[in-house]
């Protein structure tokens, strides 16, 4: 028995005076039991208590056995909630079942829930686990009025939430006095589902035991009479002190009849009997019920939801876009239902104040610092530190504040696709990427459009309102905001169908004046601060915003606006702005500032060269001197963005020149700091300097112009060889940065803050500034930056010996930069992979990568880069042997490398390295001493160390050893302090590095070791094997086995590459499965990038082979790849196992000789031992794994076949059934036809029958309203009593009136007897009245008596007399309209129509025809007691191409007489008596105009009955074209 969620103690009494303390009564959220409220000792929450940065609690409401219940205030919204919180956190499912039933569901008359959540507790405490719903302010139902008549209607509102649960096939399962409130306006409120389950399954007994029905207590299955039941013994319990009406005791009496099947059937049924208004049965929500015509969206990210859950990668940002009205926030509140049963979620609103810290806040549980950049950063290292996933939800997010928008979307970017955070955001469609600006590759992004007819149709028929899906989708486009609104109108009696477009109008019409006037007000707003919005753009930014969209803004208000919003920081979005409407500005002034602010835009968006176009038709318009100086300083950027610098220079000199001295300073500073890029990029260094000293004058006060003066001039410092100067100055930069908040600056001074200290040789800080900077410009969406990174990263890696990993790098970015229009950074990158090639041997790809990027920086004018690039050249062709291509190359960098130091000194390094190979000692050594006096004075360590350890080896060959043993001494000195902070990883790399080698020349000679020391040293390697053997017995999977091994040979022999090759089984080819470099890196192409040979002996002969260096080794001498690959170190070991060798783990060193000693063969000939039983296990229990999922496969896809075999055998029995019984039905009640809108209304007519609910039947004459209602009669259980009808139309008032009440004799003239009238008569079964339309009003009003009373009063009489009967009414007339103006009364209007079956014209179901046809020529032959006529195919078409405008009545009167005239028994065309088919008048025909219109109309409208859809269809003119037509004619209906 599942235990309810507050336990209680059967038959105890409940408290009645919990008041609320603050003075009102306590809004509350009842348990499935209220009968005690026990109270506990523990701790929950207390007064004043914020829980999950959300919720103050304010005071306790109820106390339960497994929840307490609080009120409190929401802090995000605004609003007090009812708050439950569990005592235990293993009763979780409690309230995850009340949120999943609660979830999505919207009645009026049902309370919704808001927020789910868990909350961490400090120390041991479990979590809290907590649901918050709408609280309610109100009195429960039992403590309402003295009488029954007092909470009647609340007691009906809360059964007509019962009976919408009902429909959707849930059980409440606690109704109950307790969850019935009465609100402060007098309505009743159903509270608690957490008891609830599905109708029609067997349910545990739960909820409050005497309100429990019979049926649950034996274990059966609980349908809608179960909850009725409890209706029941709420009724016996409310007669308690105030006593119920005889029929109300008799209904209490029906209702707990322990036979469920003697119950009331439905609640509808309840409520009817209750007196309820049928108002009250269907009150149509404003909102759909349940999300419709959104589920493949919803489907889209629940499989975002998925993927976080499980852990997998995948994209961890979902972003959803419409136009105002598409259902955003409904489609998020959905998911947030789901999510907040999956994983902890967090929300926010537009309105939550400190939108981003208040919602990382609530998902880590610690304070955050205001948004930003660094905030984003920092929620998502705690984020993702906690390891369990969490979803951040936020609602429109556009209408952030900019700094939180800002931080959200650094959050976002900032995200891994292994991150445990998911963030799905909202925003409207109004602007070119609002979110993310255009990085959006790695989000997932759902466009939401209209809403499909379909889900139109659901929704009206949820609501209530089936029939007007086609009318209210045309109306309002599908657009789900319109569609409500809509709704709601019908809802208030505001609309009728046929107007709706009117409402859709009025809809519209209000929605543009108060964007107008907003916009009108922003752009009032702009003007009167128009220097301060420039100076401040993001104060005004929504402001500007606002202003972008009015269509009717003045060119001076909304080019303002424009440019607010590009200084602002969304160019995207001022950019489409400008691009709409600047072909509409005529030449002048104004076109030309909106042509600068566009090419300003385009810069930043870097499209730079369309930038410079759009500034040549710029200079075209009239511009004054300040937008002169600023289309210059706009092109000196562009320009410096595509590395033309000398045209950069030229254009900023012309326009500082013509600058007056009364010039505003920022433009002034703007063209200086121009130039003073030009001439540092151009190595005009004495420039450079002369300019940084005029800009130090003009930029006291902005700090952002201090930032970047601080950083070109330390840029200048760099580039002039001082590295100490530069360092310093990228600090300060940076300290001013982070000081004054220049979030988008951060990225670019830890790019150059990175380069000083990567020159400088302190590498683990270059890569902490580098991989900071690299997580900040990702998070901006800096993409420029972000490339500059990967440039710079792929050099630090190239320095400290990771090659492939700087390859990789290095590749990948010069790809990104090419396709992205940035050639320097390109160039940059081309360079860098280049160096990394080097390091790895490949002399091809380092030659053209190398080529390619001196190619560019000479055509970009870079003569810094340029000269650095040759000197690499110079390298490779040097390592490659090519001694007059590297002549060559060092050549071409002589006349670029004089001012720099350090370049001077790699030149230098270079033609020493040129001498050595020519044999020419003497030469070598000057040129060293050179090159280490230039390192010295560059400052530049690792270049000092590389310089003194090459010395060191010339030196020494040239006998000076004393000296050579302190410049090697030196240099390791320098290359320990290089390598201090790098991991051990990359330690191992840094000096395996060529420039490094040194170090293996003067490590200690090996002298003989004690036998302790070496039996310590076998103990310490034995160790190592048992550690390697239990990580490599920790995993099944044959791949991580190989991979485990690589890496741990290269960590038990210090190796810099491993390669693992095994012999296939099969076809006996060797193949690399695993290759791996020190870093623990995957090596690419693995199978080109090991001696074959060697590993191929070790193979052959299962005996390890080991060399010193390969290249002087005689059994290799011969290997071309031994020599192409500089192959020194190598050893490869057989793996053995018992079937043989499984193939040869192969280890060597490119760099170190002799690197591998006899104990390494040793250790690794018992390590491969292992490694060969590991993995023969691994590959037998992943061919096992293989094979039973193969099996497994095969069942599932028999299974799978077997039940979709079954599935379609039941449907298509169920099929050949379902139509067996419905062409049996539908001939039993007469009903001919097979056309999909007669299946319709059969569909309706199956359902309703036997139902006790009144049935409208609407529809044209002749169409068979009379025949519908004998069929609702004879499929109902009131088929044995009277069908009794009368024709409201046929009989005066008072006549009609004496026919339906009866009367005594003497009411009236001629009333010679007594007369029961026509409604006794149908007691006990049903009355019919046709034509309902035209009844009279007074009649309609003693109508409506009856149907409320049951009674009826006879004319004369006294006394009334109980009625008994069903009630079918019918009418041509669309009683809606007859309501609105006011010829029929609206309360017996929904009493007569509960249900409405409207039946279709003949001429929309044509198809029917033939078969109906036939059916009436055979009934009236048999009438006629002649054979059955045949019709002819002229005939039948005939037939088919009239309109029928009597539609089945004439049909009948058509085929009667044509059968009589017919000459024997054929029907020919002209029996008919039909005239041609009517031709519809062309669409090109002139429309009639004037007089005439107006006659048209008014004969169109005659015609369908006064229809405006109808008339207006028939004229072919759409229906806002034909309300205004009425208008202009003054044409109104007559009353």
């Amino acid at each position: 028995m599942r235990p309810p969620l507050a336990g209680g103690v059967p038959g105890a009494d409940r408290p009645k005076n919990h008041e609320d303390p603050r003075g009102s009564v306590a809004a509350r959220v009842s348990r499935c039991d209220t009968e005690t409220r026990v109270r506990h000792s523990a701790r929950l929450a207390a007064p004043g208590e914020i829980l999950a940065h959300r919720y103050r609690i304010v005071t306790t409401l109820g106390e339960g056995g497994l929840a307490r219940t609080y009120l409190a205030t929401d802090l995000v919204l605004g609003v007090d909630v009812a708050l439950k919180v569990l005592r235990r956190a293993e009763d979780e499912w409690a309230l995850r079942a009340e949120l999943g039933y609660l979830a999505g569901l919207c009645h009026p008359h049902l309370v919704r829930v808001l927020d789910f959540g868990s909350l961490p507790r400090d120390g041991e405490d479990p979590p809290l686990h907590w649901l918050a719903t709408e609280a309610v302010a109100g009195r429960e139902i039992d403590r309402v009025g003295p009488d029954f008549e007092a909470i009647r209607a609340p007691l009906v509102d809360a059964l007509s939430a019962l009976a919408f649960l009902h429909r959707l096939g849930l059980r409440h399962g606690d109704f109950k006095p307790a969850n019935v409130l009465v609100d402060e306006r007098g309505r009743g409120v159903l509270l608690d589902l957490s008891c609830a389950g599905r109708l029609g399954a067997a349910a545990a007994p739960s909820g409050t035991p005497r309100f429990i029905a019979p049926e649950i207590l034996r274990g059966e299955a609980a349908d809608a009479r179960s909850d009725l039941y409890a209706v029941g013994v709420t009724l016996r319990e409310l007669a308690s002190g105030r006593g119920l009406p005889p029929p109300v005791e008799r209904l209490a009496e029906r209702l707990v009849d322990p036979d469920p099947t003697a119950r009331p059937a439905s609640a509808e049924e309840v409520i009817e009997a209750l007196g309820g208004q049928a108002s009250w049965i269907r009150v149509p929500p404003r909102d759909a019920p349940r999300l419709v015509g959104r589920e493949a969206e919803l489907g889209r990210l629940v499989a975002l939801l998925d993927h976080l859950a499980a852990g997998r990668e995948g994209r961890r940002v979902g972003i959803v876009r419409g136009p105002e009205g598409a259902g955003r926030s409904r489609l998020l509140r959905e998911l947030k239902w789901i999510t907040q049963t999956r994983v902890p979620t967090a929300f926010a609103l537009a309105t939550t104040p400190r939108p981003f810290a208040s919602l990382v806040e609530r998902a880590v549980g610690e304070p955050l610092a205001e948004g930003s950049v660094g905030a984003a950063l920092s929620a998502r290292d705690r984020l993702s530190r906690r390891g369990t996933p969490v979803a951040l939800l936020v609602d429109d997010v556009h209408l952030w504040p900019d700094e939180d928008q800002e931080a959200l979307a650094a959050l976002a970017r900032s995200l891994d696709p292994a991150d445990p955070v998911l963030v799905v955001v909202t925003e409207i469609d109004a602007a070119e990427g609002a979110f993310l600006g255009g990085e959006r590759a790695g989000a997932e992004v759902i466009e939401l459009g209209p809403l499909a007819a379909s889900a139109v149709k659901r929704w009206m028929h949820d609501v209530g309102l089936p029939g007007l899906e086609a009318e209210i989708h045309a109306a309002t486009g599908g657009l789900a905001a319109a569609i409500a609104d809509v709704v709601a109108e019908v809802q208030a009696g505001r609309a009728a169908e046929g107007e709706l477009d009117r409402a859709v109008l009025r809809r519209e019409e209000a929605l543009r004046e108060a964007h107008e006037a907003r916009a009108a007000e922003a752009s009032r707003l702009l003007a009167e601060h128009a220097a301060d919005a420039v100076r401040r753009p993001r104060v005004f930014r929504g402001a500007a915003e606002a202003a972008l969209g009015a269509e009717h803004a003045g060119d001076e208000a909304w080019l303002l606006a424009a440019r607010v919003v590009e200084l602002a920081g969304n160019p995207a979005r001022a950019r489409e702005a400008i691009e709409r409407r600047i072909t509409r500005l005529p030449s002048g002034a104004r076109r030309g500032a909106a042509l600068l602010t566009l090419a300003s835009c385009l810069g930043q968006q870097g499209e730079a060269q369309q930038a410079l176009s759009i500034l040549a038709e710029a200079s075209r318009e009239p511009l004054d001197a300040p937008s002169q100086a600023r289309r210059a300083d706009l092109e000196a950027r562009a320009l410096t963005r595509l590395g033309r610098h000398a045209e950069a220079r030229v254009v900023a000199e012309a326009a500082l020149e013509a600058l007056p001295a009364s010039a505003d300073d920022d433009v002034r500073a703007d063209l200086v700091e121009d130039l003073v890029v030009a001439a540092t990029h151009l190595g005009d260094r004495a420039a450079a300097r002369r300019l940084l000293a005029q800009e130090a004058s003009v930029t006291e006060g902005s700090p952002r112009r201090r930032l970047r003066a601080l950083s070109y001039r330390a840029i200048h410092d760099y580039r002039a060889g001082d590295v100490r100067a530069a360092l310093a100055g990228h600090h300060e930069a940076q300290k001013v940065a982070e000081e004054h908040g220049l979030s988008d600056a951060i990225a670019r001074t830890c790019l150059n803050l990175g380069t000083a200290c990567h020159q400088l040789g302190r590498f683990a800080e270059a890569l902490a500034a580098y991989e900071r900077g690299a997580r900040v410009s990702r998070a901006l969406g800096q993409r420029d930056v972000g490339l500059l990174f990967a440039s710079n990263l792929a050099k630090l890696w190239a320095d400290v010996g990771a090659f492939e990993r700087g390859l990789r790098t290095a590749t990948r970015a010069a790809a990104d930069a090419l396709a992205a229009g940035m050639e320097a950074i390109a160039a940059a990158a081309a360079s860098a992979a280049g160096e990394n090639a080097l390091g790895l041997g490949d002399f091809v790809s380092a030659r053209e990568a190398a080529g390619r990027a001196r190619a560019a920086f000479v055509r970009l004018g870079m003569a810094r880069e340029a000269a650095e690039v040759a000197i690499e050249a110079a390298e490779i062709e040097l390592a490659a042997g090519d001694l007059s291509a590297g002549a060559r190359a060092l050549d071409a960098a002589c006349h670029e490398a004089r001012e720099a130091p350090d370049v001077a000194a790699r030149e230098a390094l270079g033609r020493a390295e040129l001498d050595r190979l020519r044999g020419a000692p003497a030469a070598e050594i000057g040129r060293l001493e050179a090159a280490l006096g230039l390192a010295e004075r560059a400052a530049q360590p690792d270049l000092v160390a590389v310089c003194a350890s090459r010395l060191a080896v010339a030196l020494e060959h040239a006998g000076e050893r004393a000296r050579a043993g302190t410049l090697r001494a030196r240099a390791l000195a320098l290359w320990e302090e290089a390598a201090s902070g790098l991991a051990p990883e990359l330690r191992s790399a840094f000096f395996a590095h060529p420039r490094r080698r040194v170090r293996a020349l003067v490590a200690p000679p090996v002298e003989n070791a004690a036998a302790p020391a070496a039996r310590s040293g076998r103990a310490e390697n034995l160790a190592r094997l048992l550690d390697l053997y239990r990580k490599l017995n920790s995993t099944d999977e044959a791949n991580a086995v190989l991979v485990m091994a690589l890496d741990a040979a290269i960590e038990l022999t210090g190796a810099e590459r491993g390669f693992l090759v095994l012999e296939d089984p099969r076809s006996g080819a060797l193949h690399v499965p695993a290759a791996r470099n020190v870093d623990r890196e995957q090596i690419g192409k693995s199978h080109l990038k090991f001696s074959r040979s060697i590993a191929e002996q070790a193979m052959r002969t299962a005996e390890p082979v080991c060399t010193a260096d390969a290249r002087e080794d005689e059994r290799f001498r011969e290997n071309a790849s031994v020599h192409a690959m500089r192959l020194r170190s190598v050893i490869a070991v057989p793996i053995r196992s018992p079937d043989g060798v499984l193939g040869a783990l192969y280890l060597d060193n490119r760099f170190t000789e002799a690197r591998f000693r006899e104990a390494d063969i040793d250790l690794l000939l018992a390590f491969a031992d292992h490694v060969a039983l590991v993995l023969r296990r691994a590959r037998l229990i992943e061919d096992l794994r293989r094979r039973t999922e193969e099996l497994e496969a095969e069942r599932s896809r028999v299974e799978e076949l077997a039940r979709l075999q079954a599935a379609e055998i039941m449907r298509l029995g169920d099929e050949v059934r379902a139509k067996q019984e419905a062409l049996e039905q539908r001939h039993e009640w007469g009903i001919v036809g097979r056309s999909p809108a007669l299946r319709r209304v059969l569909a309706t007519l199956e359902r309703v029958v036997a139902s006790p609910l009144p049935v409208l039947v609407l529809g044209e004459s002749g169409t068979g309203k009379e025949l519908v209602a004998r069929a609702v009669h004879d499929g109902s259980a009131r088929r044995a009593g009277p069908f009794v009808g009368i024709n409201c139309a046929a009989l005066p008032p008072n006549l009609l009136e004496a026919e339906l009440f009866g009367h005594k004799r003497g009411a009236f003239t001629g009333a010679e007897r007594d007369r029961a009238g026509l409604m006794v008569a149908a007691s006990g079964g049903t009355l019919f009245l046709d034509e309902l339309g035209e009844m009279p009003l007074p009649v309609q009003a003693k109508l409506l008596r009856v149907l409320q009373e049951r009674v009826v009063r006879p004319l004369g009489s006294d006394t009334t007399v109980p009625v008994d009967f069903r009630l079918v009414c019918a009418t041509n007339r669309p009683l809606r309209a007859e309501v609105r103006f006011g010829r029929f009364r609206e309360d017996l209007y929904y009493r007569v129509g509960v249900v409405e079956v409207t039946l279709p014209p003949l001429r929309e179901r044509l198809e029917d025809l033939p078969e109906l046809a036939g059916h009436l020529v055979a009934r009236a032959a048999r009438e006629l007691g002649r054979p059955a006529a045949r019709i002819t195919p002229s005939a039948m078409r005939m037939l088919l191409a009239h309109t029928w405008p009597g539609n089945v009545r004439e049909l009948e009167n058509v085929l009667m007489k044509a059968i009589v005239l017919a000459e024997g028994d054929v029907i020919r065309p002209g029996d008919l008596g039909l005239r041609e088919a009517r031709v519809l008048p062309s669409r090109r025909a002139p429309r009639p105009s004037g007089d005439a219109e107006r006659e048209a109309i008014l004969r169109a409208l005659a015609e369908s009955g006064w229809n405006a859809a109808r008339a207006a269809r028939s004229l072919a003119i759409p229906r806002a074209t034909f309300y205004r037509r009425l208008e202009r004619h003054g044409i109104t209906r007559p009353r």
